[in-house]
């Protein structure tokens, strides 16, 4: 059941999820820089505004003194008629010039005359509060902070009052202006630019993400659609991805897969018809000589030849079925190194003369090159003559009637390398890199070499592998071949 909810799991597109990303990014990255410059914006923005207002209340405090001077002789004058008409006018004057509102009161706190004011709405009515007592009981100076509310609207404003006076007071001015653009309208103008800019780099960053994350997952779909119909046993497919980057890389290596996996299958169902050919062959050789023999279609006085061909028959299958459990023992882990000191040259003095039989009756030319006469190695020596044992019997088999083969051994650093080198044939170059898989043969044909099985090399390497050792291949066609592996030194 848990695997038939995770099958039937929505996936989530790689695509979208780049595109999220990188509108999320840009998004936090905008919300990160604006914290930043609306702190330093507001702080700028209210010293500006702090240095701002004292500047407008010190011209308008200068401008309540003019007006309260001009206001003096109005106040001290016989008769406040006679003037008020220019007084008015000049009133008017200096309220447009300097765009500001101003009342005029007398001692009584009754309004006598306004500037930039409705005129009805104001004159005769009397003003009453804390600061018109300060102004003209005690000739002080107000400002905004005295509350006062003599003006309709007094939001953002800038008040001055001051007493109209010499030796006594006659009255008083209240004069007014609008203050500069408030801090709030200043961040409310920068967070409209930053709305517009968060938007515009949105829909910028969505068409490049998604160009990008076409880019990236185009291949991905094609490489995904490949190994579906890999998956399918189409082993000849490719996937060319046409990008110069790891996708690229990944295409690379699963072509590469691609074809390994698809010599091994070819390599499967060879080794499938090379060993039933094998297992057919020697047990009906098997089966007709012993038959022939207890029923004595084979005569007495030849018994014991074809009794030869039976024993051959048998080892035969014996090697080809220890080479199957060698195979299941590396493969399944329960092939263990047991390393110890031993002399690498007596170990191939041992080797060489094991295939003396095979050496004699090919007439091949065999040499030992050691550089020592005895030469002490850390590894399993039952495993290196495996090893060996494979290598030197590949050399044979391969090698020509009269050729030569060499087995050399040397030191180098904290390794001693053994060479064996064989003349023939050699091993095409395009077929090197197959060698040590399972079941592959570089002689595609069975009449070339009816013995092997394709297990030999692999065995080789996968032990060289346990023993922590290298093993290299070289081969010139109608040369030679050389097979290089290392042991550590005791």
């Amino acid at each position: 059941m848990k695997w038939q909810n995770h099958k039937n799991t929505k996936r989530k597109s790689i695509s979208k999820r780049l595109l999220v990303a990188g509108c999320v990014t840009v998004f936090l990255s905008y919300i990160i820089a604006s914290v930043f410059l609306f702190g330093m914006l507001l702080n700028s923005t209210k010293e500006s505004s702090l240095k701002a207002v004292e500047v407008k209340k010190k011209l308008l405090l200068s401008n309540a003194n003019r007006i309260s001077e001009y206001s003096l002789d109005v106040f001290t004058a016989s008769s406040f008629s006679p003037s008020l008409k220019n007084y008015q006018r000049t009133l008017e004057i200096i309220s447009q010039s300097t765009d500001t509102d101003i009342i005029v009161f007398d001692k009584t706190g009754r309004i006598v005359t306004v500037a930039g004011l409705n005129y009805d709405g104001y004159i005769g009515n009397y003003l009453k509060g804390d600061y018109i007592d300060r102004i003209l009981t005690k000739g002080e100076t107000v400002s905004n902070e005295d509350d006062i509310d003599a003006f309709a609207e007094h939001e953002n404003m800038l008040i001055v009052g001051l007493p109209v006076s010499n030796t006594e007071i006659y009255g008083g001015v209240l004069i007014s202006t609008i203050a500069d653009v408030t801090i709030s309208k200043q961040l409310f103008g920068f967070f409209k630019q930053f709305v517009y800019s968060v938007g515009i780099s949105l829909i910028i960053t969505f068409i490049i993400f998604y160009i990008i994350s076409r880019r990236i997952t185009d291949p991905i779909k094609l490489i995904d659609n490949t190994v579906k119909e890999f998956a399918k046993g189409k082993f000849d497919i490719r996937v060319e991805c046409g990008t110069n980057d790891e996708l690229s890389s990944l295409c690379e290596n699963i072509n590469t897969m691609a074809t390994s996996v698809e010599n091994l299958e070819k390599m499967r169902s060879t080794f499938v018809s090379n060993v039933s050919h094998e297992l057919r062959t020697p047990m009906t050789s098997i089966t007709g000589f012993v038959e022939g023999i207890l029923d004595g279609t084979i005569p007495k006085e030849k018994e014991d030849e074809y009794l030869k061909i039976v024993l051959a028959e048998s080892k035969r299958l014996s090697r080809l079925v220890n080479d199957l459990l060698s195979i299941s023992r590396l493969e399944s882990g329960s092939f263990k190194i047991d390393k110890k000191n031993f002399d690498i040259c007596e170990l191939l003095r041992r080797e060489i003369i094991k295939f003396e039989t095979q050496i004699v009756k090919k007439g091949l030319n065999v040499a030992l090159e050691i550089e020592d006469e005895k030469m002490q190695v850390f590894a399993d020596s039952d495993a290196m003559v495996q090893v060996v044992t494979n290598l030197l019997g590949n050399a044979i088999k391969f090698t020509p009637e009269k050729g030569k083969i060499t087995v050399k051994a040397y030191n180098l650093s904290d390794r001693v390398n053994v060479e064996i080198i064989n003349t023939g044939e050699g091993i095409k170059k395009e077929k090197l890199k197959y060698i040590w898989d399972r079941f592959y043969k570089a002689d595609d044909s069975r009449n070339q070499n009816p013995e092997g099985t394709g297990l030999g090399l692999y065995i080789v390497k996968s032990i060289i592998n346990k023993s922590d050792e290298k093993i290299y291949v070289e081969s010139v066609e109608n040369e030679f071949t050389k097979f290089t592996f290392t042991i550590k030194k005791a």
